[in-house]
């Protein structure tokens, strides 16, 4: 009896501690709620039956793990920034504060503005700047290739990835455009779908003034770029032609800052519709590329 009691406490103050953290969670704009609020992501794939009509039992293995799988759940972005342009820039050896308006003022007014996911680790089998590349455009998780790294691998064998960010958007008529500093990451970014690889440094002031021109183009653009080092300036410089009038305003900003020397990076989602919203859910630059297209309103899965 004195057993029964014991555990019965256990379980109650066990109960109350996870009821209080709960209550705790401040969000100023919940990120999660019930699926069936919003139904779910569902593709319509004419995936063949079995082994009969493949003749691969491996193909018919993935076709039976595929249709075994749960739907993604769509929520209260799902869609939130449908025909918007993107800029998605990943700021590399940058670990800077969004709080400090003099340290940062550039990046505390683009903090203020957006979704932010504070908790964006880098697991240690990530490859470096080719994994975190690979990761945020693919959505798959970086493994090495006959000694090669996942990015490297996809450019050397052109590597078809029907679901990454460049080919998600110009199924829905964007153009995409990889600015890299790196002539190395040339044919990864092609493979990977990009319609258009520059070889400059985009957090160079000329570079911005080019990659702010393609934003006055007729069709929706996609841009992706890496800034090494601190992109403060950059930044500032982007902000104010955006919020200035100078280009198209129906753009959404994605940055992600991380420092290789460290293992926690931030995410701010700058766009209409998202300010104010936040998240301490664990993550990773895996989730970035589903968390853009359920923002932009594209089927995944």
């Amino acid at each position: 009896m004195q057993k029964k009691n014991i555990l019965f406490f256990l379980v109650i103050v066990l109960a109350g501690l996870v009821a209080a953290r709960g209550l705790s969670r401040e969000t100023a704009i919940p990120v999660m709620a019930e699926p069936d609020a919003y139904g779910y992501n569902i593709l319509s794939l004419d995936l063949p039956l079995g082994t009969e009509t493949v003749g691969s039992a491996m193909i018919a293995e993935m076709n039976d793990f595929f249709l075994s799988r749960a739907p993604t759940a769509k929520n209260a972005f799902t869609g939130a920034l449908s025909g918007k342009n993107l800029i998605l820039i990943c700021a590399d050896d940058w670990t800077p504060d969004p709080e400090s308006r003099v340290k940062n003022p550039a990046l505390h007014r683009l903090a203020a503005g957006s979704a932010q996911i504070v908790s964006v680790w880098r697991p240690e089998w990530y490859q470096g700047l080719d994994g975190r590349l690979f990761a945020l455009l693919s959505g798959l998780a970086p493994t090495r290739v006959n000694d090669a790294s996942s990015l490297a691998y996809t450019g050397e064998q052109n590597i078809y990835l029907p679901f990454s960010l460049p080919r998600a958007f110009s199924r829905a008529g964007y153009t995409s455009i990889a600015f890299m500093r790196d002539a190395a990451y040339a044919k990864a970014m092609t493979a990977l779908g990009f319609d258009e690889v520059r070889l400059e440094d985009a957090s160079r002031a000329d570079a911005i003034e080019t990659l702010l021109a393609a934003l006055n183009e007729d069709a929706p653009v996609f841009i992706f770029c890496v800034w090494d080092g601190s992109g403060e300036a950059s930044l500032a410089r982007l902000l104010d032609a955006l919020e200035g009038g100078e280009h198209r305003t129906d753009t959404a900003l994605c940055l992600l800052t991380a420092d290789e020397a460290l293992e926690r990076a931030q995410l701010y989602l700058w766009g209409a519709g998202l300010s104010g919203a936040s998240s301490d859910l664990p993550c990773s630059e895996l989730d970035v590329a589903p968390t853009l297209l359920n923002a932009f309103g594209f089927a995944f899965i």
